[in-house]
């Protein structure tokens, strides 16, 4: 009896409600949030919203902008209020939406405190707080010089020479200050092994779940050694619920650990789920970007990288957050709202719909993407303020969002798609197939529960007939407009869709370019009376799996595929054929359905002297594939 309550304990870090749809509601006023839950989140069928930082933070002029967002993450009190609002505020926007079944995910700031060298005041709670180094003074919190790393490690976090070179790379990240070099932005570390330093903390986090927060959002995660923060869990108080606290972590790569497959944030993982970030947005978001070149890329390399990084029940997923949105680099973390809105809405829609991990719709205000380094890159740096510094009010009236703020929760190409997940559950969805090479076209079912297909081409229509899986009737396309008094009826004064699935459970598709058609059994998504659900097919066993490689070799050679298929048998590699557009058809391989493989492109011949013995290989890294029942792997860069 003892071992199941544990398990119960345990598996409760991963999960939150029946509902698997999430938002971050950035800079969001408590009001405002309450306001939310209450008129449109909880109706709508969101899960839980994320608040951003609660805790008394630095709030004054930096790096010669008034009141920036990330202010936010630097702490100086572990006491509830801020430019937000008070903790009466922060109290009732809980109860409110904890009413109206939504929880509450607190964004918590836990391994460092604001940035060294820096003094200054807060809003309304904690005076003249000063962090130069090694004087560190907090008057509101019970942290004294000894509370931070400083005197273990007085320097930044250095990737390419520790700053204690005699301690691994993964010991500088958890003990060192995180920032650059410049000691101005260098955030103090705090000693999170310190035994009052885990009662400070823990004390914070029971502090807030005695308010009804159901869980946390951990910045910086994997800044935090892991027995450091399992310490802390452990000294946490059950949730409203019962269950010990929802955690989902900002947990990257480590530092001296890079390889996905092996032991990248595995420890983090015991800990609660952990934001996949370098599984699968950067790889889902290369594919709607069409940096990949397809969308098969999509359906087996994205997710394929995605579960080795963290499987569906260790993962949080989101397409942008609040920090991808600004970076400047937009090869690594793809800020698609930078992008054409179909791209970006359609990588939502997939976040929203693909059964993978617990999704989180970001939601934000405004601002002009600059270019400049990471002061100076965005206006406005804030959400509207008043001049004390405390958030306006975002003042959503009659459903109509202001225009500072963008409200993507509120989009009718997002919100309809939360009821269609919550409807889905945990129904597993088929091999996800696609319409050919270079289609961007998708498509996939969750058998008896819904049909998803997205065409992210620009240009193409998708209009073949394929099987839903679903019972024979008329669909609304969600994606579109919803079922009203036997009718499909759009949700802006658009053109509606509806669909009629034979009784062989097939579908005549006609999406346009840079669309999706989504079908589901729900009330808002049903027309006519259901029929009988038809069979699905006879599951596969076996997947064949063509490969395609776009590259220009000289004359005289070809390219030629290998990979884990054949244990990476240069002389027994898959030769490959030329067509136009330096497009080289290789042939296929059958392996069991569901395995994952590795491959890569080589060449050899006459004309650049070489044989299958000493061919050239790719300068790219390994291409991976879960082989699909058909698949074509492409790879686009050699």
């Amino acid at each position: 009896m003892i071992s199941v309550l544990l398990l119960s304990l345990v598996d409760a870090h991963y999960v939150l409600n029946d509902k698997f749809v999430g938002v971050q509601l950035f800079q969001y006023p408590f009001d405002d949030i309450k306001d939310e839950c209450a008129n449109f989140l909880g109706p709508n069928g969101y899960g839980w919203v994320q608040t951003s930082p609660v805790a008394a933070h630095a709030s004054s002029s930096f790096d010669g902008q008034t009141y920036p967002w990330y202010l936010a993450y630097q702490p100086v009190s572990y006491q509830i209020g801020n430019r937000l609002g008070t903790l009466d505020q922060f109290a009732n926007m809980t109860k409110v939406c904890k009413e109206h079944g939504v929880d509450v995910v607190v964004d918590v700031v836990l391994n460092h405190f604001s940035y060294a060298g820096h003094s200054g005041s807060t809003i309304g709670i904690v005076q003249n707080w000063s962090s130069a180094v090694n004087q560190e003074n907090f008057p509101s919190s019970s942290f004294t010089a000894s509370d931070f790393h400083d005197g273990v490690c007085n320097g930044p976090v250095n990737y390419n020479s520790p700053t204690v070179p005699s301690k691994s790379m993964t010991w500088n990240q958890w003990n060192c200050r995180p920032g650059g070099d410049d000691p101005s932005v260098q955030l103090i570390d705090v000693a999170t092994d310190n035994s009052n330093v885990q009662n400070a903390i823990a004390s914070y986090l029971n502090l807030l779940l005695s308010y009804g927060v159901v869980g946390f959002r951990t910045d910086l995660a994997t800044f935090i050694d892991p027995s450091d923060w399992a310490a802390i869990q452990a000294k946490l108080n059950l949730n409203y619920k019962g269950n010990v606290p929802y955690f989902v972590q900002e947990a990257y790569s480590m530092p001296d650990t890079q390889d996905l497959t092996t032991n990248t944030n595995k420890d983090y993982r015991s800990l609660g789920r952990v934001y996949n970030v370098e599984g699968y947005t950067q790889n889902v978001g290369k594919a709607f970007r069409n940096y990949q070149g397809m969308s098969a890329d999509l359906a087996y390399s994205a997710i394929a990288s995605a579960g080795a990084f963290a499987d569906s029940s260790h993962s949080g997923t989101f397409i942008e957050n609040h920090d991808q949105e600004r970076n400047k680099d937009g090869q690594a973390f793809l800020p698609l709202s930078r992008l054409p809105g179909s791209n970006y809405n359609q990588a939502i829609a997939f976040n929203i719909l693909y059964p993978f991990g617990l999704t989180t719709v970001h939601s934000g205000y405004k601002f002009t993407w600059n270019g400049g380094d990471d002061f100076h890159r965005e206006t406005p740096v804030s959400a509207p303020t008043f001049d004390n510094g405390i958030l306006k009010p975002v003042g959503i009236s009659n459903g109509v969002c202001p225009d500072a703020w963008l409200c993507q929760h509120r989009w009718t190409s997002v919100y309809p798609l939360v009821k269609v997940r919550n409807f889905i559950g945990t129904a597993p969805a088929t091999p996800i197939k696609d319409n050919g090479f270079g289609s961007n076209q998708i498509y996939w079912t969750n058998p008896g529960k819904a049909f998803v297909a997205i065409n992210n081409s620009p240009s193409n229509s998708m209009t073949n007939t394929v099987f839903t899986g679903l019972a024979s009737g008329v669909y609304c396309n969600i994606a579109k407009g919803s079922s009203v008094n036997g009718q499909c009826v759009s949700y802006n004064g658009g053109q509606s869709e509806s669909y009629t699935v034979d009784s062989n459970g097939n579908v005549q598709l006609n999406a346009s370019p840079s669309s999706a058609v989504v079908l589901y059994g729900g009330s808002d998504g049903l027309v006519s009376a259901l029929g009988a659900t038809p069979a699905s097919p006879a599951p596969a066993t076996q997947a064949t799996v063509n490969f395609r490689v776009v590259h220009q070799t000289a004359f005289g050679d070809a390219v030629y595929v290998v990979g884990t298929f054949n244990n990476w048998n240069t002389c027994k590699a898959i030769s490959c054929s030329w067509s136009t557009g330096n497009v080289w058809n290789c042939g296929s391989i059958t392996v069991p359905l569901n395995s994952l493989h590795q491959w890569k492109p080589i060449v050899f011949g006459t004309g650049s002297s070489t044989s299958c013995s000493n061919p050239i290989w790719s300068t790219q890294p390994n291409r991976k594939f879960l082989a699909a029942d058909q698949l074509t792997a492409t790879s686009l860069a050699f």
